[in-house]
């Protein structure tokens, strides 16, 4: 990436803008929201003439075909350490794409706009809330000192430690949802956010976001029997939300940015476009 975007938020559709203007001034207030920068209080100018949606740039596509070389999505996605040639390093490893906050790979999209493509969709939702206070608790990493390992570990204690661990298990796919693609449901009820798995031989995982741009497609379909084996591509703003898992979502900004391959024999889920049609 270029560190060259900026995500603008006027709160509502921007009055007086369409998609391929071009603008000669921006100003606004700078704020870090969730690990996300971006201009808020907007004011703008608008250079005269046809809006040229030609000139936006294609989007970066997260390429996963070379996981040795490695292609450029896994230099997004992963550290260093995925190619430690120790045993016993897959902890090592972010499973979440960009989990570690020194990725500058992953920081240098934000706000860019980017693809990715034959993404595996979650086919499991399960609400973690299993004690139903409305509070999950949050995992992240923690190195053994005595190994050198790095570990996925729940930050949170007594009642809620539970519903903590079917969070992690769920996002990285361990324990009851090994070799599930599974996304937590209150956060899916709640943001509109789901995972999908972006390449198979590292299980390496992003959030999506689909629910404004396909209002009436609801991926837990993916679930069904008759849409097993869909993958999607699905094209948007790469965005960074701290507290989420995994932190970096792709938000999709309209129906042509989503679409669904099915395999020989079964369908995509309704609302989403076929690729190709």
């Amino acid at each position: 990436g270029t560190l060259g975007h900026l995500f603008v938020y006027s709160y509502s559709y921007p009055d007086g803008l369409y998609v391929g203007d071009r603008v000669t001034s921006l100003t606004g207030t700078v704020q870090e929201f969730s690990g996300a920068t971006q201009l808020v209080f907007p004011s703008w100018v608008r250079l005269e003439g046809d809006p040229r949606p030609e000139d936006i740039p294609a989007p970066f596509v997260l390429d996963f075909s070379d996981p040795i070389t490695p292609s450029v999505g896994y230099t997004v996605c992963k550290t260093g350490t995925r190619y430690d040639p120790k045993p016993n390093r897959m902890e090592n490893l972010d499973l979440l794409c960009g989990y570690s906050t020194n990725n500058v790979h992953i920081e240098s999209l934000e706000s860019s706009l980017v693809k990715i493509a034959n993404a595996r969709p979650s086919t499991a939702f399960v609400n973690c809330d299993r004690n139903g206070n409305a509070n999950i608790g949050l995992f992240g990493q923690t190195k053994d000192e005595e190994t050198d390992l790095w570990h996925w570990l729940c930050f949170e204690e007594g009642e809620d430690k539970d519903d903590c661990q079917c969070y992690l298990e769920c996002v990285i796919g361990h324990g009851e949802f090994d070799g599930k693609v599974c996304t937590e449901l209150n956060s899916f009820e709640t943001y509109g956010q789901w995972l999908v798995q972006l390449e198979d031989r590292w299980s390496v995982r992003l959030n999506v976001s689909t629910r404004d741009a396909l209002p009436l497609f609801d991926p837990r379909d993916f679930a069904k029997p008759e849409h097993a084996g869909c993958t999607v591509d699905i094209a948007g703003i790469m965005r960074q939300t701290q507290a989420a898992r995994p932190r970096w979502i792709v938000i999709a900004r309209e129906e042509t940015d989503v679409c669904c391959r099915a395999p020989e024999g079964k369908t995509c889920p309704t609302g989403i476009p076929v690729c190709g049609q």
